[in-house]
């Protein structure tokens, strides 16, 4: 990663009031890059393709959660 775009990640990490990770290694890998706590929220078992998903595939829909 090029170092201005290096920094900005970092700055740009610290403002978010939390984080949320969807396992320990995960939590563990926000520590050790951004020297930040992640609480882990682990996904629930048993997702399945809901009916009429084309070939037993599903989308996968990412939450996300911003402020200005």
């Amino acid at each position: 990663m090029a170092p201005s775009l290096h920094r900005w990640d970092r700055r740009a990490a610290r403002t978010a009031t939390r984080y949320l990770a969807n396992s320990s290694v995960v939590a563990e890998r926000v520590k050790r890059t951004y020297g930040i706590e992640a609480d882990v929220v682990h996904p629930p078992p048993g997702l399945s393709p809901g009916p009429g998903a084309p070939g037993g595939r599903h989308r996968a829909w990412l939450p996300a959660v911003g402020g200005a």
